[in-house]
């Protein structure tokens, strides 16, 4: 199988260090292997953050809570407090679904778990197989906040090697797919979901948010969190999910 931090350094051809590690998404994958619940993949563009102490964290032994449900506000201060939290993004991915259908991938790992124990913290949501888990990838794994000089390394890339971007951008998708077999993915960045859409359709007319990969659904959509879906679009995509699955 592909390794997906490989594939990113094809296109990003730097050598920086902002490479994340993905153990937790290898984690999850070998969970995953003849378990049969549901699985929903969530990609955005990139991983935007970069800091050193939370990725130590990370890279250490993959335990990042970015958001646990069921975990009251004094909880939640202690996880913040332990870089183990981002509420902004993920819960307002979480809440495109029903609570009682999905469990964030990450509170199934034992060593998260752990991790949550040696808070004090008691979490409420316990491990349920009849609920989907959302687990949360990207396009590319590079750290980079600035989306717009991610966006034009890319696009510099298209205009010289648009066979070997596309090429690479396919091989990303279907070893996430290989990994994670979802029934359905979710693409929540529009730079992203255009890129997609590209590689896979050859046109330019952004008329149809449904692709299908592999025997796999992919859902093309805007970014979710930060306000970037009026009320209209996120009850749309919102239907539009409940259809699929």
């Amino acid at each position: 199988m592909c390794d997906l931090v490989d594939l990113s350094k094809m296109i990003i051809k730097k050598d920086d260090g902002r490479y994340p590690n993905i153990s937790k998404l290898n984690q999850i994958s070998e969970y995953l292997k003849g378990n049969r619940r549901k699985r929903i993949l969530i990609l955005g563009m990139n991983p935007s953050e970069y800091d050193s102490t939370v990725d130590d964290i990370k890279s250490q032994d993959g335990v990042h809570l970015e958001y646990v449900d069921g975990i009251n506000d004094n909880d939640k201060n202690k996880l913040i407090e332990n870089n183990l939290i981002n509420t902004k993004y993920f819960k307002a991915l979480y809440d495109l679904f029903d609570k009682d259908t999905v469990q964030m991938s990450w509170t199934v790992l034992e060593n998260c778990k752990e991790k949550l124990e040696s808070l004090g913290i008691n979490v409420a949501e316990k491990e349920d197989k009849n609920r989907a888990l959302l687990i949360f990838g990207d396009l590319l794994y590079y750290h980079c906040t600035n989306q717009k000089e991610l966006e034009d390394i890319i696009m510099e890339f298209e205009k010289n090697n648009i066979k070997v971007l596309y090429e690479t951008i396919k091989k990303i998708i279907e070893t996430q797919i290989n990994m994670f077999d979802p029934n359905l993915i979710l693409i929540t960045n529009s730079f992203a979901a255009k890129l997609v859409y590209r590689v896979y359709k050859e046109k330019n007319d952004y008329c149809e948010d449904i692709i299908v990969v592999k025997n796999t659904k992919i859902i093309l959509s805007g970014m979710v969190s930060g306000g970037n879906l009026d009320v209209f679009s996120k009850v749309r995509l919102k239907n539009r999910i409940k259809e699929l699955l």
